[in-house]
C-alpha cells in the first residue's frame, strides 16, 4: 500500500505549443519511491510570461519551475534567482535550442536542477522530472526524520530529567537533614531517611541501567551473544534471585519448566526479558499473592508466560504500557519504583526474535504476559 502526494509543477514558456505539449506529458506523470512507501503525482500549471509566473510563485506551493532559455526576453538565471527567492526549495528545469556546453554547464552551476537540449522526447522529460521529484522527496524524508529525531530527543532528555528531578530533590532534603542534626545527635534517628536515599538512588541506578540498555539495543551497538542456553536452568536462577524479596511480603513464586529446555538466544537479553516480568510480578502483586512462571517449547518457538494474582491494570493502562516512561499511577502504585522503560525494552528485545508479547490483566484480579520468540533471531539492528 502507498502513501500518495502531490508535486506541484509549473511551465514557464512562451511558445503555447511547446507550453500545451509539455503539460500534456506532465499531466500523465507519476514516481513511484519503493523506499519511501509512496507515489508521487504531477499537477502542472503554466503560464506565457514571468509577471504572472511570479505572482503565481507567490501564493501558490511549487516543487518544479520548467522555463526556457531566451536571454533576449528573459534571463533565465534572473528567472531561477526570482523564483528561488520566492521559493527556496523550488527546482528548476532549462530547456534551451542551444547546444554548447558551457551554457549547460553555467545554468547547471547557477542552480538549474536539469538542462534538457530541444528536441527531446517525452520519455527524457519524465526521465528528468521522476529523477529531480524523487531526490526532492527523498531530501524531504530526510529532513522531517532529523526533525522527528530531535523532538523525539528532546522528549526523552525532558522525561529523564523529570524522571531524576523527584529523586534527587527527596535525596537532598534527606542529606540536609543529616548535615543539619535537626533529628538530633542519635544516629538511630537518621535510620529511615538513610534507608529513603538508599531506595532513591537504587531507583536511579535502575533508570540509568534501563537506558543503557535501551540505547544500545536501539543504537545497534551492542553486540550479540546467540548461543544454545538452557532457558530452564536461567528462568530458575533469576526466579530463585527474586525470592527474597517476595518472601517480604509472603509472595509464592512456582517455575514450570522442564528439566531442560535448549534454545538459541542472547543470555544477557533473556536475562532482560525474565528479570522485567518476574520483578513486575512481584512489585504489582498483593501481600500474600502468588506468581507463576511457565515455559514451553515447541520446534524453535519459544513460550514464556508470567501471571500474578496482582493489583491489574485498566484497558487503558493497558494500551499505553509499552510506551517508554509510561507508569501506571494510581494510589495502589505510588509507593511502586520504576524506571517505566522496562516493557518497552522488553517489546524492542521480542522484535528481535520475530516476537510478539501478549496481556491479560482485569483490575483486583491480577495480569498474565506471554511472551512468544522464535529461534531464528534477526541481525543487531534489523529489528531493533
Amino acid at each position: 500500500m502507498l502513501d500518495k502526494t502531490i508535486l506541484n509543477l509549473h511551465v514557464f514558456i512562451e511558445n503555447e505549443q511547446i507550453r500545451g505539449g509539455l503539460e500534456s506529458v506532465i499531466q500523465g506523470h507519476f514516481i513511484v519511491i519503493p523506499e519511501l512507501k509512496l507515489r508521487a503525482d504531477f499537477a502542472c500549471s503554466v503560464s506565457d510570461n514571468w509577471a504572472h509566473t511570479r505572482d503565481f510563485l507567490g501564493v501558490e506551493k511549487c516543487d518544479i519551475l520548467i522555463c526556457c532559455y531566451n536571454p533576449e526576453s528573459m534571463d533565465p538565471e534572473r528567472v531561477m534567482a526570482e523564483a528561488k527567492t520566492l521559493q527556496p526549495e523550488l527546482v528548476c528545469v532549462v530547456i534551451s535550442d542551444f547546444t554548447h556546453i558551457e551554457v549547460m554547464v553555467n545554468t547547471i552551476k547557477n542552480g538549474a536542477g536539469d538542462f534538457l537540449i530541444k528536441p527531446f522526447t517525452p520519455d527524457e522529460l519524465c526521465f528528468s522530472l521522476t529523477r529531480l521529484g524523487t531526490n526532492l522527496l527523498t531530501a524531504r524524508h530526510a529532513r522531517r526524520l532529523e526533525e522527528e529525531k530531535k523532538k523525539i530527543r528532546f522528549q526523552f532528555l525532558s522525561i529523564l530529567s523529570h524522571e531524576l528531578k523527584a529523586p534527587l530533590a527527596a535525596i537532598e532534603s534527606y542529606l540536609y537533614l543529616l548535615d543539619g542534626k535537626i533529628m538530633g545527635d542519635s544516629i538511630g534517628a537518621y535510620e529511615k531517611p538513610v534507608k529513603r536515599s538508599l531506595v532513591r538512588i537504587e531507583g536511579m541506578r535502575k533508570l540509568i541501567f534501563d537506558m543503557l540498555d535501551l540505547t544500545r539495543i536501539e543504537s545497534g551497538s551492542k553486540k550479540r551473544d546467540l548461543v544454545k542456553l538452557d532457558i530452564s536452568a536461567l528462568a530458575a536462577e533469576i526466579v530463585e534471585t527474586h525470592r527474597v524479596v517476595a518472601a517480604e511480603r509472603q509472595i509464592s513464586i512456582a517455575l514450570d519448566a522442564p528439566e531442560k529446555l535448549m534454545f538459541t538466544s542472547d543470555e544477557q537479553e533473556m536475562e532482560i526479558i525474565f528479570n522485567n516480568l518476574v520483578s513486575n510480578a512481584v512489585k504489582y502483586n498483593v501481600d500474600q499473592g502468588h506468581v507463576y512462571v511457565s515455559l514451553g517449547l515447541r520446534g524453535n518457538h519459544l513460550t514464556i508466560v508470567v501471571r500474578d494474582t496482582g493489583i491489574g491494570m485498566s484497558k487503558e493502562d493497558q494500551e499505553e504500557l509499552f510506551t517508554e516512561f509510561y507508569r501506571i499511577k494510581n494510589e495502589k502504585t505510588n509507593a511502586i519504583s520504576g524506571s517505566g522503560l522496562g516493557l518497552s525494552i522488553l517489546q524492542k528485545i521480542s522484535n528481535l526474535y520475530h516476537g510478539k508479547i501478549a496481556l491479560e490483566s482485569e483490575e483486583g484480579k491480577g495480569s498474565s504476559f506471554q511472551v512468544d520468540l522464535f529461534e531464528n533471531p534477526v541481525s543487531q539492528g534489523e529489528g531493533a
